[in-house]
């Protein structure tokens, strides 16, 4: 492996082998779970739940616009995983050498930082992601992520009252909120149920940390869901000049959201994103810890 073996190449191969396969899995529910939380309760075109929304979706504009805007993830999710674990065991290992805090304790705050790290770098993404779910028609009639990103810049520019980072301070407080309870939940209950790797077959060291993981993944989307209702209706047509929360921040819009159509709206698309995020905790976790035992097995670090 020459320059390659060494633990960040392999945290980061590992992340974005994760991310990869959740993206592909899962993204069709992020479409319906964007697309819930941006329209506005009551209005003509709104959607039923889930199903409806899935119905609709296919009969009005096919099959294949359940996977629009899947071209910003792929490109992003690859590195943002490779970014949240890489970043998650960097923080983690340091704070464990450095403070006298339980591994609950690095755990949370290791996976805050990663969050907020991922954050970052994901916003432009899921600015021009967002854009796209929202669009009505079909896929040919929708403009590619490069056309909807240019078209980002041209009117609006990269700042965050409309730019290319709209959005940013949600983006922030949703993964960092998420990852911090993923992280920290699952670093304090794994010793518990598997206190020794090596006393269990492979199989069930697998199931275990995929079962943990769909819980981790679920709470943590129970916990942060306000903030990615708040940062679908900022990173959409809404957040735009003229919109209704063009200019606002984070928290401001979720107190907006709640005053004028009730404290359940902070939790729309709930349903659908427990749907992707459940599993896709699981598999996000199981994916990584399996290819990361792959490469130090094949590969033994030096």
């Amino acid at each position: 492996m020459g320059i390659f073996n060494n633990e960040p190449c392999y945290r980061i191969a590992s992340g974005g082998a994760a991310g990869l396969t959740e993206i592909l899995l899962f993204h069709p529910l992020d479409v319906v779970k964007t697309r819930l939380q941006s329209q506005t309760k009551g209005s003509a075109d709104a959607y039923n739940g889930i199903a409806d929304c899935v119905r609709k979706t296919i009969r009005n504009e096919g099959f294949p616009a359940l996977y629009k805007g899947i071209l910003p993830p792929i490109c992003a999710e690859t590195p943002k995983r490779a970014i949240k674990f890489f970043c998650f065991g960097s923080y983690n290992a340091y704070l464990s050498r450095n403070t006298g805090l339980s591994n609950a304790a690095c755990g949370s705050i290791a996976g805050l930082g990663s969050g907020l790290t991922e954050g970052l770098f994901i916003t432009p993404f899921e600015r021009v992601k967002i854009l796209l779910q929202n669009s009505k028609g079909s896929l040919k009639e929708t403009p590619s992520a490069a056309a909807q990103m240019r078209l980002v810049i041209q009117k609006h520019g990269f700042g965050t009252k409309g730019g290319l980072m709209t959005g940013c301070t949600a983006t922030l407080g949703r993964h960092g909120v998420w990852n911090a309870i993923y992280f920290g939940l699952f670093r304090t209950v794994m010793p518990i149920i598997v206190p020794d790797q090596k006393a269990i077959s492979k199989s069930e060291l697998n199931l275990k940390r995929f079962l943990l993981g769909c819980l981790c993944g679920t709470l943590a989307s129970c916990i942060n869901i306000p903030y990615d209702v708040a940062k679908s209706r900022i990173q959409s047509l809404g957040g735009l000049p003229g919109g209704n929360f063009h200019g606002m921040g984070v928290h401001k819009v979720m107190a907006e959201i709640a005053r004028v159509e009730g404290q359940a709206a902070l939790f729309a698309g709930l349903a659908a994103k427990l749907l992707r995020l459940c599993p896709a905790g699981g598999v996000m976790m199981m994916m990584n810890e399996v290819v990361y035992d792959y490469l130090t097995t094949t590969w033994p670090l030096h």
